[in-house]
């Protein structure tokens, strides 16, 4: 076995330690090695940025926004016996945002969510608005519409962005329950002696665009990917 003379060792020691350093300091700078996996590098997390993934001032904006269109009267609401026909039916829930940020909301949280929530949430709340509209309709009374409203508009939007991940009955529960309070507030526009189907399904309709504007609404702002 041949051995390096003492002094020829010591410079070997320092060319090594040199190389190790010249290393150390290109992938602080310049980012992982070229041949290290790309999964055991993680950058350093900028300032203000979530867990969640989205950035802390948007969260904050985001959530400042839906608890003022919250807390102000439902604008959507027209008044008693203001829907006459399908057209009337499919603009009343364009017409206010509370009606538009809780439907959109839905659509959005589905996609986030994936899988079965893509179908189930939309289809509980487009049938849960159903029985709403028909309950206000027939002259039934529910207590407490304009706070479901408002409560729904809150509660699914925190839930979005704090990307809650419930099981899927709960999730479309809650779907369902706020959708009665938006389906009661569409029936009770509804006018005497117009036809509730063609009104049903002009809301019924809109409902569904707004859910699928929800669903695409990542993909349209090249931002948040649903997780499957």
């Amino acid at each position: 076995m041949r051995t390096r003379p003492l002094g020829q060792r010591g410079r070997g020691r320092q060319y090594h330690r040199h190389r190790s350093g010249r290393a150390a300091g290109r992938s602080l700078l310049d980012g992982p090695h070229p041949q290290a996996p790309l999964k055991n590098w993680s950058p350093t997390r900028p300032a203000g940025c979530s867990c969640t993934g989205f950035p802390m001032n948007n969260v904050r904006l985001t959530f400042l926004f839906v608890f003022a269109t919250a807390a102000s009267p439902a604008l959507a609401h027209t008044g008693v016996g203001s829907g006459t026909s399908f057209l009337s039916g499919f603009l009343h829930p364009l017409s206010g945002a509370d009606h538009i940020l809780a439907i959109i909301a839905v659509g959005l949280w589905a996609r986030l969510l994936g899988g079965r929530a893509l179908v189930v949430f939309p289809a509980s709340f487009l049938i849960a608005m159903l029985g709403g509209g028909v309950i206000a309709m027939a002259g039934w009374t529910l207590p407490a519409i304009e706070a479901g409203i408002a409560a729904s508009i809150l509660v699914l939007w925190a839930l979005i962005i704090f990307r809650a991940r419930p099981p899927i009955l709960i999730g479309s529960g809650l779907c369902a329950v706020f959708a009665v309070a938006h389906g009661y507030a569409h029936g009770a526009e509804l006018a005497t002696g117009s036809n509730p189907a063609q009104y049903a399904a002009g809301f019924l309709l809109a409902t569904a665009v707004l859910l699928l504007i929800g669903s695409r609404l990542p993909h349209l702002a090249g931002g948040i990917k649903g997780e499957a």
